[in-house]
């Protein structure tokens, strides 16, 4: 439950960081560009090797913490 809890904070978080950098670049004049290089951004950070990362980390905890 921990690591379901923890990866749904995460994109939480990114999500919020993104959105208010969006936001703050609309705010500036930059218009909708702005907020469409804070999407370009969510996107791109949420393309990530992400599965291979938890494959890793769940392989670590079986043989290495013998979980």
């Amino acid at each position: 439950m921990g690591r379901v809890l923890d990866g749904l904070s995460d994109t939480g978080r990114f999500v919020s960081l993104y959105g208010h950098l969006g936001a703050r670049l609309f705010v500036v004049r930059l218009g909708w560009g702005g907020v469409g290089a804070g999407v370009r951004a969510l996107v791109a950070h949420s393309i990530r090797p992400q599965p291979l990362i938890s494959f890793a980390r769940r392989t670590y905890l079986r043989r290495g913490q013998g979980e």
